[in-house]
């Protein structure tokens, strides 16, 4: 059931943000209630609280007013309509929009190799597809092999070191307990 959660949260509630408000509020919570779950749990928090932000966005104003103070939601809203009556839109408002169809069209057509690096077999993780870098993939962990590199922290209860000593010294390897290790240690 966990799973499940997990894939349709992940998977299916993202493109709740591309539908009708509704839809696109019941996303940003389900987002966040998901993001808080795994903070609470403690693994990589970081990441989480930064996924959370992107998510505020899908709660407009009139979502967001049933946390205000009903004063100030009230002032607001009049001060909203005041702005819309006075100003007409001027020509940059226009200029803008156009450009922001024209990024996304961009950002679309540099994201194509990413999507097609996703579906592969063979992926590429941290990697950039294009000159500006724009578009990239990433992966908090870039890779995982069947090898791990480690640090061995060794001491000796030899009173001498010199180089005459050399192959008489015996060394022996600090075993700390939460590292992982022996598999048939019982973890600490």
């Amino acid at each position: 059931m966990e799973t499940a959660g997990n894939h349709f949260v992940e998977l299916v509630v993202p493109f709740f943000l591309l539908l009708p408000r509704p839809f696109r509020i019941l996303g940003g919570l389900l987002q966040v209630v998901f993001q808080v779950v795994i903070i609470v749990s403690g693994n990589l928090s970081f990441l989480n609280w930064l996924t959370i932000l992107p998510a505020i966005f899908c709660f407009d104003d009139g979502f967001l007013a049933h946390f205000m103070p009903r004063n100030s939601t009230d002032k607001a809203t009049r001060l909203q309509r005041q702005a819309e009556e006075a100003v007409k839109r001027p020509v940059g408002y226009y200029i803008r929009q156009v450009s922001n169809v024209c990024l996304a069209v961009l950002l679309a057509r540099l994201s194509v190799p990413v999507v097609q690096n996703l579906l592969s077999s063979r992926q590429l993780m941290n990697t950039s597809f294009d000159s500006f870098k724009i578009v990239n993939t990433y992966g908090a962990f870039g890779s995982i092999t069947r090898t791990r590199t480690e640090v061995v922290f060794e001491g000796t209860l030899a009173t001498s070191l010199g180089p005459q000593d050399e192959g008489r010294v015996k060394w022996e390897e600090f075993e700390f307990k939460c590292k992982p290790g022996n598999v048939t240690r019982r973890p600490c």
